[in-house]
């Protein structure tokens, strides 16, 4: 009896880990080639930018990635993590000619000096007024870098 609940245990923890890998598992292919030559970091950053705090007393500490490309493209996508906390976005509209900076929310793990990997979904910029379809979406690996900023 002790075996069979041992055993009955020991599969429910097994299926647990396997069903908890794949609804969290990136399954998206990333490529290391960098055709629109987009580099990004990210900083902690003790001045809030006004879409995040529009008060002059707030003193919301929060993190940013900072975000360049040498050709013009529209950053869709982005994930970020570091060891297994990870932030992402796959909903978002930002083309490289802006101001080069997206808000992020806190997180609580994450430090100055700490390794963060960045993969972005990115497309070449387009006018929205050709009718014809916009480009496919690239996903672009763009390696570790080094989280920023002051205290």
């Amino acid at each position: 009896m002790k075996l069979v609940l041992i055993i009955g245990i020991g599969i429910s923890v097994a299926v647990t880990i396997l069903v908890l890998s794949i609804i969290f598992s990136d399954f998206t292919s990333y490529a290391d080639e960098n055709i629109y030559g987009i580099s990004a970091q990210v900083v902690r950053s003790a001045n809030p930018l006004p879409l995040m705090c529009p008060l002059e007393s707030c003193t919301l500490t929060h993190f940013q990635l900072i975000i360049e490309s040498e050709t013009p493209a529209i950053i869709e996508q982005y994930k970020i993590c570091n060891g297994f906390s990870c932030i992402q976005n796959k909903e978002i509209r930002f083309r490289t000619n802006e101001s080069g900076i997206i808000p992020m929310f806190e997180i609580e793990s994450w430090k100055i000096g700490d390794m963060v990997s960045i993969k972005v979904g990115a497309s070449t910029s387009y006018n929205e007024e050709y009718t014809h379809p916009p480009p496919i979406t690239r996903y672009i690996d763009l390696g570790l870098s080094k989280i920023g900023g002051t205290e």
